[in-house]
């Protein structure tokens, strides 16, 4: 595969992913956060989502994530086309991705939900230790999240990347030997 196609490739899988992470992630903080507000706001959810592409489309573009996969995947010894190096990608990805996007979204919900509380019963959930605060919130998201997250990415990622280059041709596409065929 040339180095424009490739590109392409990238391009597309960054938005891909972007998405589905973001769509992923921002489902499972909304129901996180039921779980600590007892509701579900669908235009909260959205600016939880649109917040979240914005911030893994920045860091898609900005770490050369493939390069990093592929790196780490020839330290190890294996092929980043195989399910081993599948795996190990999808823990970089997960560990590039997950946690600055949830920690950013956590702080984003839980100032959202401070302000949308009227300032008495705010005052009383702070007396009472009930507030929703980042230190509260923030350890079980990031678990939560990064096991989410890993699953996703290790199930959707090959996924895409087999359907971006099904119609790829030449030495360097995934899984394929640099003979062409031959």
């Amino acid at each position: 595969m040339d180095k424009k196609a490739m590109k392409g490739v990238m391009v597309k899988m960054t938005v891909l992913m972007g998405l589905t992470m973001s769509l992923v992630l921002s489902l499972v903080g909304s129901v996180l956060g039921m779980v600590h507000s007892g509701s579900f706001s669908v235009p909260g959810w959205f600016i939880s989502f649109f917040i979240s592409l914005i911030i893994s489309l920045i860091i898609g573009f900005l770490i050369p994530v493939k390069k990093v996969t592929d790196s780490v995947c020839k330290k190890a010894g294996t092929e980043p086309a195989s399910p081993k190096g599948n795996l190990l990608g999808a823990l970089i990805s997960d560990l590039i991705y997950t946690p600055v996007i949830t920690v950013i979204m956590v702080m984003v919900n839980v100032n959202g939900a401070r302000r949308s509380m009227p300032a008495e019963v705010l005052a009383e959930a702070v007396a009472q230790g009930r507030a929703p605060t980042v230190g509260r919130i923030l350890p079980l998201s990031l678990i939560v999240c990064f096991i989410v997250g890993f699953i996703v990415i290790a199930v959707i990622q090959p996924v895409f990347l087999k359907m971006l280059t099904r119609n790829l041709k030449g030495p360097g596409r995934p899984g394929e030997s640099n003979t062409n065929g031959k």
